[in-house]
């Protein structure tokens, strides 16, 4: 239950289902959709699978979830995906122990068996789909495609799709064979010819995942992969770029597998304009996402090809309903969070800690500098699918800006941030009503976006963010998210900090920027920044009526915690028993304790500290 699908990239679906138990959120059928290959590491071709660095069971997950979503976690695509996906793939290594041979057709149907899927009866869609888009790639690249594809746009009908397997497969088979030197190469044209053939019903982006696995390992190359954007991706990469990801994805498997399977390596992002980064964002990202979100409607673009996953499509976030970005922590509050000072708590810097924060305000953000030095992990939770959105695009946007005018000037689309040391709450409101929606600003935020986090982050982003925030339509509106604040400003102009639905329509936010809180300064905001970046970071949806553990959450039960949980437990309506039945499963979900942080539910303003 614990989990939100999500993302996309060039295109690609996810459309990940939700998980049930608390909140169900989402019911988009996903399947990991893409080819992979491997790269060329040390190279046998006997059978050396045993001699492989492996996952642990425990971190299978990380193989069949594209990294993309790895911070909603293992069930991120639905219970049913997660629990049969690691049979599968513990299958496949049982297969691949027979050792190096040709591949044969024999091979592929005990895959398509594990998938449980049919061959596909309907005309083939993919190539479709990229003819639809390809006015937005270099022309090299999309000429290189359209030949790559061109043998498999009319196959149609169990027998020829069979005949063109077994052709493909024998073509794999010869080129293995004279490239014994390089068996990369091969397997990069299989993976890519089986996308385009798109053989099976459903379940095509797992069958060949599947089948990547088998062949790392019984070609001797590597114990698997851990890719990022593994979807739709393919159809519009050429296999030069297709085996740079896969390569990353096999150096991403063995880090992830020599450190014992602790930490998803995709927990942790690159930075905007690493290698990394480039490699999943290449310059033409802006034109071809613009033109998939037209052909798609989905989260980031389209769920998937069969019409079992068409039928079971679902948008996350309401177009024009906008999540709150507010927070009812005040001022005083957020202040007493960046100074808040663990070694008066026995907590000290060397200690490793976890920091558990719901997501609500984004208040938790402020406990980031003084708990440097000690996170392990970072999760945001919420009982709201759309409050891990905001979450995710927040930390996504402070990931990309190097400075607090860059991380405003994308949340707003305005340029025109020079000296944040000269704004008030009255500079704002001219800037807000007056400064234009910068067009450049939105169009690379969105592109780094869709490359450094999940599809309904984008969707967010581009609906609510830039439609309600940074095009306004009525300029006497007050912003939902207000950078400054001070006591005492008129209610009917500037909105007020605790929530006020029947007069505010839900709650006026604040960034408490020059004021308090992370966004009081450059130096706090660059700690932040760091922190992020460094640091694995977890959402979860989760409902804290209900029993959990620290795994469900995304991190280690063996160190402290500290839970930050705003004014939830001091409301009802939130938390049924409150603070005392709450922390009695805090107990439970963390047996190593620690603190919990709360702020007050109404004025005047109080910061306390429990221990767990």
């Amino acid at each position: 239950w614990r989990s939100v699908p999500l993302s996309t990239p060039l295109g690609c679906p996810p459309s990940c289902p939700m998980l049930r138990h608390v909140l169900v959120i989402l019911q988009v059928a996903a399947a990991l959709a893409v080819p992979s290959s491997d790269e060329a590491c040390a190279l046998q071709t006997k059978s050396v699978s045993r001699k492989i660095v492996t996952l642990p069971d425990k971190a299978l997950w990380y193989v069949f979830l594209d990294g993309r979503d790895a911070p909603y976690g293992e069930f991120a695509y639905g219970q049913d995906y997660s629990l049969t996906m690691p049979k599968a793939l513990h299958s496949v290594h049982d297969i691949a122990e027979a050792g190096d041979g040709p591949l044969t057709f024999e091979f592929f149907e005990k895959i398509k068996n594990l998938t449980g899927h049919k061959w596909r009866y309907y005309q083939n869609v993919g190539p479709s789909e990229f003819d639809q888009c390809r006015g937005a790639l270099p022309p090299d690249v999309a000429n290189t495609l359209a030949s790559d594809m061109a043998d498999f746009r009319t196959v149609k009908g169990v027998d020829a799709i069979k005949g063109n397997l077994t052709h493909v497969i024998h073509k794999y088979n010869k080129e293995q064979a004279a490239e014994r030197s390089d068996p990369m190469g091969p397997l990069v044209n299989l993976m890519r010819r089986l996308a385009f053939l798109h053989p099976l019903s459903d379940g095509n982006g797992r069958s060949r995942l599947l089948l990547l696995q088998l062949e790392l390992r019984r070609k001797g190359i590597a114990g698997g992969t851990v890719r990022y954007n593994n979807k739709k991706d393919v159809y519009f990469e050429t296999a030069e770029s297709f085996r740079r990801k896969v390569e990353e994805g096999i150096a991403a498997y063995k880090r992830a597998a020599e450190g014992g399977g602790l930490v998803n390596p995709w927990l942790l992002r690159p930075e905007v304009g690493s290698e990394a980064h480039k490699l999943r964002c290449p310059s033409f990202t802006a034109p071809l996402q613009a033109c998939w979100r037209n052909l798609c409607d989905d989260i980031g673009g389209c769920s998937g090809t069969s019409p079992s996953l068409l039928q079971t499509r679902a948008a996350v976030v309401k177009d024009g309903v906008a999540t709150y970005f507010g927070t009812t922590d005040t001022e005083v509050e957020n202040e007493a969070m960046s100074t808040f000072d663990p070694k008066q708590h026995k907590l000290h810097r060397g200690k490793s800690v976890s920091l558990c924060s719901v997501a609500g305000g984004m208040s938790g953000l402020s406990l980031l500098p003084p708990l440097s030095g000690m996170l392990s992990s970072i999760a945001f939770f919420d009982s709201n699918a759309q409050e891990l959105a905001k979450a995710e695009l927040w930390v996504a946007l402070i990931r990309m800006s190097p400075s607090r005018n860059k991380f405003l000037e994308r949340l707003y689309s305005k340029k025109a941030f020079d000296d944040l040391a000269k704004f008030t709450p009255q500079s704002m409101a001219e800037l807000l009503k007056n400064a234009p929606f910068d067009k450049r600003i939105f169009n690379e935020t969105e592109t780094e976006l869709y490359c450094e986090s999940t599809g309904l982050a984008v969707k967010l982003y581009q609906q609510d963010v830039a439609r309600h925030v940074g095009q306004r339509s009525n300029n006497t509106d007050r912003p939902r998210m207000w950078p400054s604040w001070q006591e005492h400003l008129p209610e009917h102009k500037y909105g007020h900090v605790y929530e006020n639905a029947s007069k505010l329509h839900g709650k006026v936010g604040t960034l408490w920027l020059n004021q308090a809180g992370y966004m009081k300064n450059e130096h706090r905001y660059q700690h932040v920044r760091h922190v992020l970046l460094s640091t694995p970071v977890n959402f979860r949806v989760l409902d804290l009526n209900e029993e959990f553990t620290a795994q469900d959450m995304g991190m280690p039960d063996d160190v402290p915690v500290v839970m930050f949980t705003s004014d939830t437990l001091k409301l009802s309506k939130w938390v049924a028993d409150l603070e005392h039945g709450a922390l009695r499963r805090f107990q439970e979900a963390f047996p190593r304790g620690g603190l919990l942080l709360q702020t007050q539910a109404h004025p005047p303003s109080h910061f306390s500290v429990t221990t767990i």
